[in-house]
């Protein structure tokens, strides 16, 4: 190659280089065109899923899930109920409320609360911290992550709700009470609740702890709502209860071993146990001759048989810390 070669390329690639690095900026406008229509398609196929979904849940295509729902609703007004309609505390009656939690004191809880230090843990609007100051209890607090029409109740410091942390600074306590708390948690780990609690007991203080199984018959609450039907939650979906009326459960473990899952909780946490009740209520015939029903609710334990689960509507547990004596 001869130095005139040398020199004609060299010329030819820096005429070349001139032209990439006036393309550049076009190519950066292609790219974020291109960058911008990735992001158009990917929000339109997102878009048209959901839409499918709702479409899906106000008006199912499907010609086998709508015979199954119709089978359903043939048989729902034969369908037991999850809880007799007089044991049913009423939203919007105070009386209830009040009646309820002076119940979960005197009866739930087996401690005279006079004198004592009590702490409501997930204590919902309160009514059962109200129970307790008026039994005699020296402190009385009550937390849980919302105001639930706290205004209501005259508070001071020996009596008072809160979201905040602050219930720390007013143990140890004689007695914590944890009523339907730990089946319905979002975003906590039960043992970590439970331990925590043990640290804010004093030396020979309780827990007393009520759990409300996800396979119980009232799991999720759906009487709360109107819709009292037994086992509802474990036989039909969520498309089929909000065109039923609406409905829609409370968020509940999925736990399927109640009973062992709740002393193995217990156990984590370092906490001994002084009682355990388990709580059973019959299950209805209804459940197993109907074999719709039954399948959709066998299919929940992965073909092992739920009937023992299933009986069991709440557990009540008396705890304390493994170095306490109780008499």
């Amino acid at each position: 190659m001869d130095l005139a070669r040398v020199e004609f390329l060299l010329t030819e690639t820096d005429r070349h280089l001139v032209g990439i690095q006036t393309m550049i900026p076009l190519l950066r406008e292609i790219k974020d065109e291109l960058q911008q229509i990735r992001t158009q398609m990917f929000a339109n196929h997102e878009l048209h899923n959901l839409t499918r979904k709702i479409e899906e849940l106000i008006n199912p295509q499907s010609d086998d899930y709508e015979e199954k729902y119709s089978m359903l609703m043939s048989v729902i007004e034969d369908w037991p109920r999850a809880i007799n309609p007089d044991l049913i505390c009423q939203k919007d009656s105070e009386p209830d409320k009040e009646y309820r939690a002076e119940s979960i004191v005197e009866f739930v809880i087996t401690d005279y609360l006079k004198d004592m230090r009590f702490l409501d843990f997930g204590c919902g609007e309160g009514h059962v911290v109200a129970a307790a100051a008026a039994a005699g209890a020296s402190k009385a607090v009550g937390f849980d992550l919302r105001s639930q029409g706290w205004d209501r109740f005259d508070q001071n410091e020996n009596f008072f709700l809160t979201t905040e942390y602050t219930y720390w600074d007013n143990g140890p306590y004689d007695v914590i009470l944890l009523f339907d708390v730990l089946d319905h948690i979002e975003n906590a780990d039960p043992v970590e609740i439970l331990t925590n609690m043990s640290n804010l007991l004093a030396p020979e203080g309780k827990i007393y702890l009520h759990c409300h199984p996800w396979c119980s018959r009232h799991g999720t609450h759906l009487y709360e709502n109107g819709f009292n039907r037994a086992f509802a939650h474990l036989v039909m979906d969520e498309v089929e209860l909000v065109r039923l009326g609406g409905y829609n459960n409370m968020n509940t473990l999925p736990i399927t071993q109640p009973v062992n899952t709740y002393r193995k909780w217990i156990n984590d946490a370092g906490l001994k146990m002084v009682s355990e009740q388990i709580n059973e209520e019959k299950v209805e015939d209804f459940f197993f001759n109907d074999q719709n029903i039954w399948n959709r609710i066998h299919a929940k334990w992965d073909g092992d048989d739920p009937t023992e689960h299933l009986k069991v509507s709440s557990v009540d547990y008396v705890l304390t810390s493994n170095t306490a004596q109780v008499f």
